[in-house]
């Protein structure tokens, strides 16, 4: 699928992917299907990143909240990639 949420308006379809860390992490993991559905839904694609979750459930202070609009942009710049798995056919 690709995404967590999907949000139906009358004017858009929207696909939510949410990211969590327990501290103040800056990545994140993305699967194939995550990378397919942020590239075939682009405008409509936004991730959202919580970092210091930990702080939410032991109700400390508030987390922080991150959120990226057609997030398949930051591909084009290679500093935005930590690391890449490639597959080889066999």
């Amino acid at each position: 699928k690709g995404y967590d949420i999907d949000v139906k308006t009358s004017l858009r379809n929207f696909k939510i992917e949410v990211k969590t860390s327990w501290d103040n992490i800056n990545y994140y993991t993305v699967t194939t299907n995550e990378l397919k559905s942020m590239k075939n839904n682009e405008h409509n694609y936004f991730l959202i990143k919580i970092n210091k979750l930990f702080n939410t459930i032991s109700d400390t202070i508030n987390p922080k909240l991150t959120v990226i609009n057609n997030p398949i942009l930051l591909l084009n710049n290679i500093d935005n990639v930590k690391t890449v798995t490639l597959y080889t056919a066999n």
